[in-house]
């Protein structure tokens, strides 16, 4: 599945969270990671995650997430909600 990440692609952490647009990959300590960009209502976040730690969000999850209001925030505090 990390094969099919790449800049344009919709991810999600595994762990859940909300849904980002991978910007771009690089290498980092020998790992490759994923720069993401995310929104949480109009303010736009940005972080790096392993590629491990991350999975491809398919159309038919996305469409179903947005029609419930899910898919903001920011990963980093989403436990604290």
């Amino acid at each position: 599945m990390s094969d099919q990440i790449k800049a344009g692609v919709v991810v999600q952490l595994k762990s859940g969270g909300p849904h980002m647009t991978v910007d771009k990959l690089r290498q980092w300590q020998g790992q490759t990671e994923a720069d993401c960009d995310w929104f949480e209502g109009t303010k736009q976040h940005s972080g790096s995650f392993p590629l491990t730690s991350l999975k491809v969000v398919t159309e038919e999850r996305a469409s179903s997430a947005a029609e419930v209001g899910l898919g903001g925030g920011d990963p980093s505090t989403r436990w604290m909600r």
